[in-house]
């Protein structure tokens, strides 16, 4: 049964038929630098999914639910409330994560707009932690470590010049 023409979709919301590719060899600093932020973000899932999983739920209830007495005024923390700070880092956590790869994917596909903003997001990593241990000191290090490389001279040429690849394809595309 053909369809109407009625129920096809717009020509602005078709997929172009000559898509973007980026057509030069991706720089190995881009490349390892990809590979470090990725890598950064995994473990941070693990880290994430693993305390979850070794999570002293009765030693954090008994510390954080109790009653105190501010400006006169009896509060409680209920168990609902230390439960929903928990539930509430750990949205954040996963939010916070699944954009910087988000952005880290974008960043290996040549976005230089996804590498200042994966920057900024890494970056925030670099602030000081709650507690300076293995984990934390291996973050810090690949967070710079995939900054640094992401930003080297070859790889500000790369950015460049796929920038210019882009802006001669929509050219080419709409004329």
């Amino acid at each position: 049964m053909p369809r109407s023409s009625a129920l096809k979709p717009a020509r602005a919301f078709r997929p172009a038929s000559d898509p973007f590719k980026i057509g030069r060899p991706v720089p190995v600093a881009v490349q390892v630098g990809f590979w470090t932020l990725l890598l950064l973000s995994i473990i941070q899932a693990v880290t994430v999914v693993w305390s979850l999983a070794v999570f002293d739920w009765d030693g954090y209830m008994a510390e954080w639910v109790h009653s105190f007495e501010r400006d006169g005024q009896e509060l409680q923390v209920t168990p609902e409330i230390a439960i929903a700070t928990v539930v509430f880092g750990v949205v954040v956590s996963a939010i916070s994560i699944a954009l910087r790869v988000a952005f880290t994917l974008l960043l290996r596909r040549g976005f230089n707009w996804a590498r200042i903003v994966a920057t900024v997001l890494f970056g925030a990593l670099l602030l000081p932690p709650y507690i300076l241990d293995g984990i934390a000191i291996l973050v810090m290090a690949l967070a710079i470590a995939g900054i640094v490389l992401v930003w080297l001279p070859q790889s500000n040429a790369f950015f460049r010049d796929v920038k210019q690849d882009r802006i001669a394809h929509k050219a080419k595309q709409f004329s």
